[in-house]
């Protein structure tokens, strides 16, 4: 245990059971703790030397050596913030969906961030990679930091460093690496020569585990290239389910392949369908037992959920001969009009999702549908279908998948389902406040003002308040752009 924690300890404890410590510090205070340490003051001597460590973090470190060979930072091209405009970011430094948001904006503008942010805006992002708008907004002097500071190949900078590289990366990345470093090279060789990288992946396809081949398989499914889709059809024949499940997973998101084309093939006589002045009526007929190339397809039943739920919603919508989606909905059975709507979700078509979904919200919907690539149309009906659904707060979810700032549709019904069990806890709405701060358009906030004051429950105005206090802070940081 440090000095640092000792003290830590003795003050959450009391002084009359730990004594204030007396050793030698960390280095970045060591030296400087008995100028503000009072033997008759253990309280105020905590505080102060806490404000020592503060500041030295505050501060950063000077380089225990320096690599003569390093080239000295490029010169900044970007101008600096402005103090106010960094003071108001360092108030968002702990909300990360605005602070994203915030960045964007920094570095489409062509500004800078002081050097003072870079080293604690690094820290957040060290668990995963540095993102474009971060790489942008810290400056020349703050990417030759981030080099020195992780390494050159860190995968931290991946996302950055590699964007525009036209090096094939070291195949030993994916012969040796673990499997986030293996995925790593494949995305990126994947968009250098597709072909190639398949081939390195088919190389050593025998020698993986089923847990790799299936995961490895996952990495295929975007981009799409016409090329895999054999490797593809033969991973349908592994030995392993799971990694025959992946393939079909793979190879059922495509926009063509043989696999949707054999789905087709079995779905052309899952309906029957007559049409009158009444309305229309369908007969659903079960799918045939299922024979060696249905099982190969992941088929294993003779209900034809799977497979309505598998084909294109154009290939329904002509199945259909051009009945209402609304007039279709009334007329099939329940678990009929789930896999359908599933088709819907899917094909992200709002023509037939919304009214589907208006019927009809499948147990499974998070398989078919993505927030971030959903048409406006489809989310809003979502978010309707959703507001009253408690279980696991699906609507913190799907709000910080949305696209920012949020659609008008969309913005509209996230008002209209604030109140709804949907939002889970008072931790999860705290999350969620976050997530719907960084997405609505800055002219909601009178609207938000007036929630605000309208709302009597507690629970509810904290949550709303919160929102409001957030969407603020962005809107106060906005002002500071040129």
């Amino acid at each position: 245990m440090s000095d640092y924690q000792r003290m830590i300890s003795a003050a959450t404890v009391g002084f009359g059971a730990k004594p204030f410590p007396a050793g030698t510090f960390d280095p970045p205070v060591d030296g400087r703790v008995a100028a503000v340490c009072d033997a008759d003051d253990s309280v105020g001597s905590v505080l102060r030397v806490a404000g020592l460590y503060a500041v030295a973090r505050r501060a950063g470190q000077l380089p225990s050596s320096i690599d003569p060979a390093t080239a000295p930072a490029p010169a900044e091209t970007r101008p600096l913030i402005t103090g106010a405009h960094a003071f108001l970011i360092e108030r968002a430094l702990t909300v990360r969906p605005i602070l994203d948001g915030v960045l964007g904006d920094i570095a489409a503008a062509g500004l800078r961030l002081p050097p003072r942010l870079i080293p604690e805006l690094l820290r957040l992002q060290q668990s995963g990679v540095v993102t474009q708008a971060l790489w942008d907004a810290i400056g020349s002097g703050g990417q030759w930091y981030a080099v020195e500071h992780y390494g050159r190949g860190h995968r931290a900078l991946r996302s950055v460093r590699w964007a525009d590289s036209t090096d094939w990366p070291k195949e030993t990345d994916y012969t040796h690496g673990d499997i986030a470093k293996r995925l790593e090279w494949l995305a990126v060789a994947r968009t250098l020569d597709p072909d190639r990288a398949r081939d390195v992946v088919a190389s050593h396809w025998t020698s993986e585990d089923a847990e790799s081949r299936a995961t490895l398989l996952a990495a295929f499914a975007a981009p799409e290239h016409d090329a895999d889709e054999p490797f593809l059809e033969a991973a349908l024949d592994d030995r392993a389910v799971t990694v025959r499940s992946a393939a079909v997973a793979v190879l059922d998101r495509r926009s063509g392949s043989r696999y949707l084309d054999r789905m087709k093939a079995r779905a052309a006589h899952i309906f029957s369908v007559k049409k009158s002045v009444l309305g229309v009526k369908i007969t659903v007929h079960p799918l045939p037992g299922p024979d060696a190339a249905a099982v190969r397809d992941g088929l294993s039943t003779t209900k034809p959920e799977a497979v309505i739920a598998r084909t294109p919603i154009a290939f329904w919508s002509e199945v259909f001969g051009g009945a209402a989606p609304e007039k279709v909905a009334r007329a099939l059975p329940d678990t009929v009009l789930a896999a359908l709507t599933l088709s819907a979700l899917r094909g992200n078509d709002p023509r037939w999702a919304v009214p589907l979904l208006q019927r009809c919200l499948p147990t499974d919907y998070g398989t078919s549908y993505d927030p971030a690539t959903a048409h406006p149309a489809i989310s809003a009906e979502m978010i309707r279908a959703l507001t009253n659904t408690a279980e696991s707060a699906p609507l913190v979810r799907l709000a910080a998948g949305l696209p920012r700032p949020f659609a008008r549709e969309v913005a509209e019904a996230l008002f209209g389902s604030l109140a709804g069990a949907a939002w889970g806890t008072a931790r999860q709405r705290r999350e969620a406040a976050a997530h719907l701060a960084a997405g609505y358009p800055l002219d909601w906030l009178p609207r938000f003002v007036a929630l605000v004051d309208r709302t009597t429950d507690e629970e509810l105005h904290r949550f709303y308040a919160t929102v409001f206090e957030l969407l603020t802070l962005r809107s106060d940081i906005a002002k500071e752009l040129p």
